[in-house]
């Protein structure tokens, strides 16, 4: 790795540990269980291929930790939907139609890999990637929802899904898109500092202390379920 990359790294590493940190002091982090735990494991599984690199920092590892992530991002977009549609029947309805349509697409996709592709690190390659893109897909369609329907959404939620949106859907569709290799470098190497940017948004928000409203508690049970349930 260059000092650019080591440094991005460790910036990346910084935030997403003051982002989970965050989280719990703050009392947030029961609002959104998934998130907190990929941040954890993420922590977990980063911190052990800088300490025994010998050990962790290959191929097979890295595409294992990634399919991990893969599906505790997909856990968070549905949690975030449950929540975040709770309080409201008819947009539910429409956003779990939607939302399983994405998931059945990405279990298609996955399910098709050729069989032949079963050994070493090309199937899980293939599985990751098909994974990444459902993901970015389903928070694409979760955010549409949202502001097609002008839900309300606590700065928290705002920033994850914002940040989701704008990393996966954004790296996710145009490297597959992209059919020149000088590109296709290019946007490899942005891919992790824009990482490191939506890191850092998230650590802001986790930080942040939301203004205290005088509202009735039911207007709150109805529009932030979230909180009532907690």
């Amino acid at each position: 790795m260059t000092p650019v990359q080591v440094a991005n790294a460790w910036a990346c590493y910084l935030a997403a540990a003051l982002t989970l940190a965050g989280l719990l002091l703050r009392g947030r982090a029961h609002f959104c269980r998934f998130f907190t735990c990929y941040l954890a494991v993420m922590l977990a599984c980063e911190s052990a291929v800088t300490l025994w690199p010998e050990t962790f920092w290959n191929w097979s590892f890295w595409l294992f930790t990634q399919t991990i992530y893969d599906a505790l991002k997909i856990a968070t977009a549905l949690e975030l939907g449950y929540w975040v549609f709770l309080g409201f029947p008819g947009a539910a309805y429409t956003a779990r139609g939607v939302v399983f349509l994405f998931l059945l697409a990405t279990l298609v996709a996955v399910l098709a890999l050729p069989s032949e592709t079963g050994q070493g690190g090309f199937l899980l390659g293939g599985l990751r990637a098909r994974l990444e893109l459902g993901t970015a897909w389903t928070f694409t369609a979760l955010a549409a929802l949202v502001w097609w329907y002008r839900l309300p959404l606590p700065s928290m939620y705002r920033a994850i899904i914002l940040g989701y949106v704008s990393y996966l859907f954004v790296f996710s569709t145009l490297m597959k898109l992209a059919t020149d290799d000088g590109i296709a470098r290019q946007l490899a190497t942005l891919r992790p500092i824009a990482y490191t940017a939506v890191c850092w948004l998230w650590a802001w928000e986790a930080w942040r202390r939301e203004p205290a409203l005088e509202v009735d508690p039911a207007v709150i049970a109805r529009l932030q379920p979230w909180k009532a349930a907690c």
